[in-house]
Formats: structure tokens, C-alpha cells, sequence
């Protein structure tokens, strides 16, 4: 292959076999001239041949340096070649070898001119250039740029071309041999390289006038590879060392070409291939040692240590609810109390339980407790269900708690402990979303006008954000917490009520006419800079339903006494979109909105409410349901508008219309607007129009809206059983609750409200305010268990409740009372009188009315509303009495009723005596356990059933039932039975 060592071999023969041939013709003592001329001759052209060999290029090279190790990875090579002016050879491809000490070739790679691989060479890569000059006139076949096709020679130098004065120039060949990459030990080395020259087919070789040596060595090569082997080599997608949840890549060779092999002293992790198996929840993490051993043929081995350590797999969401629920005990909420049967004060109802579960709470009384833990103590001890829903993912439970709130006989301490009942969250919050997303004004109220002598100071953490009145004031950078205390003081009886606000930072006016707002935007301002620009805000249904966004004009309010107003410039468009329907709402250009001076601003856009969480309004003889439920405005704020504006609820053709100010109770609208534009719409009221699409609202107030349906209940035919009650209460058997909300325009102007239920004692109510108010709502309900029972004959108990209405002044409440109750218990028509409990029973001024075939009528004056009682006068209740115990109670009234059932003798009909009655419930105790049998035999069939399922299934269904239980056990790594439920699939397919 190599050219060069052949001809000079040959040469030099030649010229030693001239010599030879000298010498002979000396030893035999021939002495021609003409012999010697010749012999001399062919010498000394062998030896001109020898030395004219090299002269047609000249060759050198050099590395960059003499001596490399590890840390160079690579040796760089250079060639230089100078082209003779006078000498022309046709050059074809170079050689680049590479020799070691002892002359072993350990690298030879073959490239032509321009660089590419002719021979397969890895780990050596080439670079060459050109600088070719004419020196003279060139012919059709020359070329400046193209040093193969350099003339016609011959081979030695002495080639004839088409021009005397020929070429000179320079081929520059620049070589990189990864040494790494080879896997070389320390050694000395060389390289040489070889051009090849072909002319008429017959190869000529050129060599370079020297050999080019340097040096590799690795004795540091083990020593290098350990301080390059680092935790993120074999990490692979784990955070950490100290953090292994996967498998790690426990690399096999090192970056210098080193064998790497691993030990471990735990079967967390594997060695061989770095497959990690995490403890089970609960065992906790393991700390695994690694060793991982450095080698390489002809070097010392080393190795190097890693400490891992694998965390314990993660609770299911499951376990963590079933774990925090075991955790949240009574002493972890019960704050300052002791004993859960003695509960005094404020409960520490947290919401958040352990392995990052999440608690939520709920209260059979929120006047006693509170869902946030407030405590309110009664009269008498009440036992309270607290219910905790713990809940963490998909997964959640609950606990209860059963609290017994003791009571208490001191009126200082009932009235602070009333007054912090109502004290609610709702209406601190003055409209702002929730504690946690903050944006304006609070309200801070100083007093009550139930509790008219209990005070309320209040007391901030941090009173540059929010003062001790409730305002507002936010930071431009950074959300901030604030804790809040409510004391509530009468006379020398002291309890407090905190609060803890999130306090957002403000967020800057989009100036756009339509502004689309995302997850997470929960505010949108309006001020000087987009009043005059924005006209429509919508919600899409990517953001979540129940997620509230509000309108923010705080900027922009006047204000005029005790009103606060703002006017809009353009037409204000708020839409709300859902996965099922579209609410929008439209509110006039020009319109002004109104509200009192509590009023911070804050406008809710249209937000959908739970329609579970609702109540329709009761209509007689039918029933109803709530379709879907909108809040806009605020809650517990009262704004109004000096136009009327439009509520669309899409696709709600066919439905009633109602709404609510407060609480879950709905109203109906009665009001139908003559047209689709809200033609019609009373004064400061409402009216609903169905254009048979969509369900139309018109108003002038923001609050609660819903589509409702009435459906009408069929007549059945019943018999009616007459039961005797008892003398002392009157509990009926339904308990009526009727809702009125109605408007009060002036102050000092009585307004009546007329109950329609046949069924509530009450009939008709007339109340004045001292101030305004808006959209005052009434509740009365039957109740069967008073806070204290009135010692004497009691016709019935109610409660009347009133919200939005704070300063009233008198109270005129109109009832009836059934005139055979009065007949049966030998009471006088003048002798009646309406009670009223605060810290006892009194009683109220009560005139008789009137009376008709059914019923006497009477009207009562009352300062306030609470629980009411209908009983004989004269009661004395000024010394607290025990309550009578349910069970005594009962006793008694078996024993003092005058209606006494009738002996049964033999002839009376089975059905109607007790004994058979008893037979009947015992009867209907074999029908049970009958049922339940049949259940477990069914369960016991499919169960134990070829693969279980129920033996009339169909071939299809029990063969998909099977795969399904094939699939699970397969899914779960029990190969075994998924087998055999393959099994049995394929046998039900033959």
C-alpha cells in the first residue's frame, strides 16, 4: 500500500547491485573502461533518481503540541505542502497513519483532496486548503483552483505540461484525532502522511521529509473520571440525590471510555440497571449506599460513593382523608375550651388537616356556631352538629361533632353572645368576594338595634391597609393579611370575634372596549381612564361557574349624604357563559347606580349559584323546583338604578321568574311585561317577559334571580284522622315558613305585609322604619322547640325574623287562633295575649279584633322581632324555670289528656288495635329481613357465579365482564388471574 517504501527500496537496490557489480569487476580484475563507464553510470543515475524522487513536492508537519493527557481528549495534527514552480504531478489522495512505540500502526485513513473519507476512519477528522498561483499562460486543460489535474507527469518530477513557467502553491492539511474516542493507553507516538500521484495509471507515492512525534499520557485518566462522575450523571429524572422517586441511569462507561460497575447494599435500588423501588406509604424513606467501581485495561481501578436516598411512595388521596380524619379529634379545634360537652367559647374549626388534606365545615345552628368556629351562648345548654368534610383530589368524608354550647343565665352574656351571632361574614364583607380576595371598603358596624346596648369595637393588626373602620387601603406590589377583632362589650361581659382578611394588590384599568376576563381575574376596574371606553365584560365558560368577578367603580363614586352613586357613560354589556347556558345583563348608557353610604364600589358580575342551595317559592297546590339561579350586584349590599335594566336567562322559555335579596328563600315575580323591551315594569319593582326562547328579567335593583317551575300535584283521596292535643302547646304537624320581601320608600311611613298561607297563624304584619330601607325581607316560621317554654296553655310558638331592615320603630302583628282549640281548652277570646322572648318571655300589649266562623283575630304591638309565643295572659315568667324534659313532658300528656282511647274487645277490627298494630310492625320486621336475604343471595350468586355475575346475562355481557377482570388483575401484575379470566372468556366464546 505504501508506495514510498517500495520505491526506495527497489532504488536502493539498484544502486547497492551497481556498487556490488564495481566491486565485483575489482575482485576479478577486469579493467575495461567501457564496462566501468556503464556499471558507474547506472549508479549514479539510480542515485539521481533516489535524491530527484521528493523534489516535485515538499512536505511538513508538526502537532500543536508535545505531550497530551486526558483532559486534551484530542491530538491536532498539521500539514503543510508547497508545490514546486518547475515541477507538475498529478496529485490524487492523501494517507494520514499512525504509528505507535514499537511501530504498530494503530490509525490510517485515506482522503481525497478536498477532505472526504475514502477509507472507513473514525475519531479522525480533516480539514485541507488551497492556494494555488499561475505562473504562466494556461492551456484548455489547466486549471488554478484544481490541484488534482496539476499537469501530465511522470511521476518523478519530470513531467512535461502545457506550460513552462507551471504553478506554485500550497495544500494546507489540518488533522483532529480523538484519542478518547480510541480508547489509546499512554504511549509515544507518530504520524506521517502520503500523497499519492497517478499518471497513465501508474501510482507514484510522496513522503514527508519527517516524522511527526508527541506524546499521550493517561496516568491521571482513572483519577479524572472519578472527579467528573457526579450526582447529575445518574440522577436521570429524579430532582436529587436525596430526593430518588424513578429509576436512575447507572451509566456503564464513563466519559473517557472507563468501565463503571455498581454495588448496593439496599434492593431499593437495583445495580445492574438502577431500577428504584419505593417503601410502601407509612415504612418511611431508605437510605441506599452506591459504589460505583472505576476501571480500565493497564490502569489502577478506583471507585466513589454515593449516598441515595429513596423517598416512600405517596399516600393516596384516599389514606390521607381516612388518616386526617382518624387526626381531627376535639382537642385539635377546641382553642380555649375543655370538655366537649362544655363549650363556652370560640372553637378553632381549622381548614387545613394533615397529609394536605383540606376541611370544610358546616353547623346545624349557625346562631349558636358558626362554620368559622364562633361560639354564641344561649340561655340553656344546645347541643350543636359541627360536621367537618375532610377532602383531599377525588376523595373526602366526614366527621361530626356533637358540642354542647352551655348556657347561661346572665343577660350581659346572652345579649354580647346575640349580638356576635349576627355578626356575620356576608355582610363585613360589604361585597368584596370572599375574606381572601379583598379589593374595598369593609363595614364595620358599632352597634345593633336588637342588642341596643351591646358595643362593638374593632381593632386591626395592621391599620395602613385596613383601619379600624373598615377602609380599604391596598398595596401596588404584594397581596397582605390582616387579622381583625370584633369586641363586643356590655358592661362589664366582653367576647370577641376575629376575622382574618387577604387584602389583594391593586390592579391596573384595562382600556378596552370589549374585555374577555380568565381563570384567576377575579377584578375588573373602572375608572377615569376606561370609563368612557369600556361597554362589554364577559365571562367565558373556561372560567369556573361559581368563580365571582367584580366590577370595581371605586374610583369613580359621588358622594351625597347618605347615598353614593356613580353614572354609566356608555351601555354596559356583562355576560356570563357556561358549558349549558348564557346569562347576560344590560345596563342603559346614562343610567345612574345607586347605593348607601356603606356602598365601596363594587359591582359583582353575573355569577351562577348552586340551584341546590335555593328554595322556590311555595305556590299551593303544586310543587316547584329551582331550574338555574344567578347572583349580580352584591350580597347584602342594596344597589339601584334610575333605568331599568335587562337579565337574559338562556333558554329558561317556559319558566316562572323569581328572586332573592338575602338568604336562599326565592320570591316570585308576578308582574308580566307587555313586551320583550320591559314595557310594563313597575316603579322601583320588576316584570318578566318570555320571548319563547329565553327568559326575560326586567328591574331596578341587582340581587338574586332564578328560573323556576310550578308544577301542578294531582288530587288523591285521603282519610283524615282527628288527633287531640295536649293542654299547654299546639305543634302542628307541617312547619309552615313564608318569606315576604317588599320595599319601604320613605321613613316613618307604615307599609303592611299580608301573610297568605293558610296554615300560618299569622295573618297580616304593619311595620315602620325610622330611616330608608330597601327590600326588607320576613321570615315566620312554626317552631316546635323555643329557646324557654311559656309556663301555661300555649296555642303555638313562631319565630318572625327580619333582615335589611335595622331601624324599625314599631311592629303591629296580626294572628289567629282556632276557635274549637279555644272551645276544648276553656279559654276566653279575651283572654289571649302575644309574647315575645329576649332574656324571657314578655308580654305584649294584645287587643281582640275580630272573629269569624273559624277563627278569632287578634293584633299585637311589638318593639322587635324574635320568637313569639300564643298563650293565655298572665303568665308569670320573671323566674327562670327548669325546661320540662321530651320524655316527661310526654308522660304527662298521656296522662292528662281528656281523650282516652277505647277499650278493645275481641269484636274491634285487627287492624285497628294496638296489639295488631304491633303485629304489623312486626310484620313489616320479617318483610325487612325477608328483603335482605334475597340481597345477600343475589350477591352470594354473583359473587360465586362462573366469574361471577347473574346467571341470566347474556353470553356478550359475561364474556366483556370477564376481560374487564381480566384487564384489573393484569393492570395489578397477577398475571395468574388475569390467565384465568381469559380463560373464561375464551370458553364462553366456543
Amino acid at each position: 500500500m505504501f508506495f514510498k517504501k517500495v520505491y526506495k527500496e527497489k532504488l536502493v537496490l539498484c544502486i547497492l547491485d551497481g556498487l556490488e557489480a564495481v566491486n565485483m569487476l575489482k575482485k576479478f580484475k577486469i579493467k575495461s573502461t567501457k564496462t566501468y563507464s556503464v556499471l558507474i553510470t547506472l549508479l549514479v543515475l539510480g542515485i539521481v533518481l533516489l535524491s530527484s524522487f521528493g523534489t516535485a513536492l515538499t512536505i511538513s508537519g508538526q502537532a500543536d503540541k508535545s505531550t497530551y493527557n486526558i483532559e486534551d481528549a484530542s491530538v491536532q495534527l498539521s500539514f503543510s505542502v508547497d508545490i514546486q514552480t518547475d515541477e507538475r504531478v498529478p496529485l490524487q489522495n492523501f494517507t494520514i497513519d499512525i504509528f505507535n512505540s514499537t511501530d504498530d500502526l494503530v490509525k490510517s485513513c485515506t482522503f481525497d483532496m478536498d477532505g472526504t473519507n475514502l477509507t472507513s476512519c473514525d475519531y479522525l477528522t480533516i480539514q485541507t486548503s488551497t492556494n494555488i498561483e499561475d505562473e504562466g499562460n494556461l492551456s484548455a486543460n489547466g486549471s488554478t483552483n484544481d490541484p488534482v489535474d496539476f499537469g501530465y507527469g511522470y511521476g518523478y518530477g519530470y513531467g512535461y505540461g502545457f506550460s513552462d513557467e507551471g504553478y506554485t502553491g500550497e495544500i494546507n492539511v489540518s488533522a483532529t484525532w480523538n484519542f478518547t474516542g480510541e480508547g489509546v493507553n499512554s504511549d509515544n507516538y507518530s504520524a506521517e502522511i502520503y500523497f499519492l500521484a497517478e499518471n497513465g495509471g501508474t501510482p507514484y507515492t510522496f513522503e514527508q521529509s519527517n516524522d511527526i512525534d508527541f506524546q499521550i499520557d493517561l496516568s491521571d485518566y482513572i483519577a479524572l473520571e472519578k472527579s467528573g462522575l457526579t450526582n447529575s450523571d445518574i440522577l436521570k429524572a429524579n430532582s436529587a440525590i436525596s430526593n430518588i422517586t424513578t429509576n436512575l441511569d447507572l451509566i456503564q462507561v464513563g466519559t473517557y471510555g472507563t468501565s463503571i460497575t455498581w454495588t448496593s447494599n439496599n434492593s431499593a435500588i437495583r445495580a445492574i440497571d438502577g431500577k428504584v423501588t419505593r417503601p410502601t406509604y407509612g415504612q418511611g424513606n431508605v437510605s441506599v449506599l452506591l459504589n460505583a467501581t472505576i476501571s480500565k485495561s493497564g490502569y489502577t481501578s478506583d471507585y466513589k460513593t454515593f449516598i441515595a436516598t429513596v423517598v416512600e411512595e405517596t399516600q393516596t388521596d384516599a389514606a390521607a382523608v381516612t388518616s386526617a380524619k382518624t387526626n381531627l379529634i376535639f382537642g385539635v379545634i377546641k382553642a380555649e375550651n375543655t370538655l366537649q360537652a362544655n363549650v363556652s367559647t370560640d372553637l378553632d374549626l381549622i381548614t387545613q388537616g394533615t397529609d394536605g388534606t383540606t376541611i370544610s365545615w358546616t353547623s346545624s345552628n349557625e346562631n349558636i356556631i358558626t362554620k368559622q368556629g364562633s361560639v354564641s351562648r344561649q340561655s340553656t345548654n344546645k347541643d350543636i352538629t359541627l360536621t367537618a368534610t375532610i377532602s383531599k383530589g377525588a376523595s373526602s368524608t366526614t366527621k361530626p361533632f356533637i358540642i354542647t354550647v352551655y348556657g347561661t343565665l346572665d343577660a350581659d352574656t346572652l345579649s354580647v353572645n346575640g349580638a356576635k351571632s349576627q355578626l356575620n361574614l356576608s355582610r363585613i364583607l360589604n361585597g368584596n368576594i370572599d375574606k381572601e380576595n379583598i379589593r374595598a371598603r369593609l363595614y364595620f358596624r358599632e352597634n345593633f338595634t336588637n342588642y341596643p346596648n351591646v358595643t362593638i369595637v374593632w381593632n386591626s393588626s395592621n391599620t395602613a391597609v385596613i383601619n379600624n373602620t373598615g377602609f380599604v387601603t391596598r398595596s401596588n406590589s404584594q397581596d397582605v393579611t390582616v387579622q381583625v377583632n370584633a369586641t363586643l362589650n356590655k358592661n362589664s361581659t366582653t367576647t370577641i370575634k376575629q376575622f382574618t382578611f387577604i387584602v389583594k394588590k391593586k390592579v391596573a384599568p384595562i382600556v378596552q372596549q370589549q374585555i374577555t376576563t380568565t381563570s384567576g381575574q377575579t377584578e375588573v376596574v373602572v375608572d377615569l381612564t376606561n370609563g368612557a371606553t369600556v361597554q362589554n365584560i364577559d365571562v367565558p365558560s373556561t372560567v369556573d361557574d361559581d368563580e365571582a368577578v367584580v366590577l370595581n367603580f371605586e374610583a369613580v363614586i359621588n358622594t351625597s349624604g347618605n347615598q353614593k352613586t356613580t353614572t354609566l357613560v356608555n351601555q354596559l354589556n356583562m355576560s356570563r357563559k357556561t358549558t349549558t347556558a348564557n346569562y347576560s345583563v344590560s345596563i342603559p348608557a346614562g343610567t345612574q347606580v345607586q347605593g348607601d353610604s356603606s356602598w365601596n364600589g363594587l359591582v359583582q358580575l353575573p355569577t351562577v349559584i348552586n340551584s341546590a342551595e335555593m328554595t322556590a317559592p311555595s305556590v299551593s297546590g303544586k310543587t316547584t323546583s329551582v331550574d338555574s339561579v344567578i347572583e349580580v350586584g352584591l350580597s347584602g349590599i342594596r344597589l339601584n338604578f334610575t333605568q331599568p335594566i335587562k337579565i337574559l336567562l338562556e333558554g329558561m322559555t317556559g319558566k316562572n321568574a323569581a328572586f332573592s335579596i338575602d338568604g336562599t328563600q326565592l320570591s316570585k315575580i308576578t308582574t308580566q311585561c307587555t313586551n320583550a323591551a320591559g314595557a310594563g315594569i313597575p316603579a322601583a319593582g320588576e316584570c318578566y317577559y318570555d320571548d319563547g326562547t329565553d327568559l326575560i328579567i326586567w328591574t331596578y335593583h341587582f340581587t338574586k334571580f332564578s328560573a323556576y317551575t310550578e308544577t301542578t300535584v294531582e288530587e288523591t283521596s285521603s282519610t283524615s284522622t282527628t288527633t287531640s292535643t295536649s293542654i299547654g302547646s299546639v305543634t302542628p304537624t307541617n312547619i309552615v315558613r313564608e318569606m315576604q320581601t317588599f320595599l319601604i320608600v320613605s321613613a316613618n311611613t307604615p307599609t303592611t305585609i299580608t301573610w297568605t298561607d293558610e296554615n300560618l297563624v299569622l295573618t297580616k304584619m304593619v311595620v315602620t322604619s325610622s330611616k330608608p330601607e330597601n327590600y326588607a325581607k320576613f321570615t315566620s316560621m312554626h317552631i316546635e322547640e323555643p329557646t324557654k317554654k311559656l309556663q301555661g296553655t300555649v296555642y303555638q310558638y313562631l319565630t318572625i325574623t327580619a333582615q335589611n331592615f335595622e331601624s324599625i320603630t314599631n311592629a303591629k302583628i296580626d294572628f289567629k287562633i282556632s276557635k274549637t282549640w279555644m272551645t276544648e281548652n276553656k279559654i276566653k277570646q279575651t283572654d289571649i295575649a302575644l309574647y315575645r322572648y329576649t332574656n324571657q318571655w314578655d308580654e305584649l300589649q294584645t287587643t281582640l279584633l275580630s272573629d269569624d266562623t273559624n277563627y278569632y283575630y287578634y293584633e299585637a304591638n311589638s318593639p322587635g322581632f324574635s320568637e313569639f309565643a300564643i298563650a293565655t295572659k298572665g303568665i308569670d315568667n320573671t323566674q327562670e324555670k327548669e325546661l320540662i324534659d321530651e320524655k316527661t313532658q310526654e308522660k304527662e300528656t298521656n296522662t292528662t289528656t281528656t281523650d282516652v282511647a277505647p277499650i278493645v274487645d275481641d269484636s274491634t277490627p285487627k287492624e285497628t288495635s294496638p296489639n295488631n298494630t304491633q303485629e304489623q310492625e312486626n310484620k313489616g320486621d320479617y318483610t325487612t329481613t325477608i328483603f335482605v336475604i334475597i340481597v345477600i343471595l343475589l350477591l352470594l350468586i354473583y359473587t360465586f357465579h362462573d366469574g361471577g355475575g347473574m346467571p341470566w346475562e347474556t353470553k356478550e355481557t359475561k364474556i366483556k365482564r370477564l376481560h374487564k377482570k381480566a384487564l384489573k388483575h393484569h393492570e395489578k401484575g397477577n398475571s395468574q388471574k388475569a390467565k384465568k379470566y381469559y380463560a373464561k372468556a375464551n370458553k364462553l366464546k366456543k
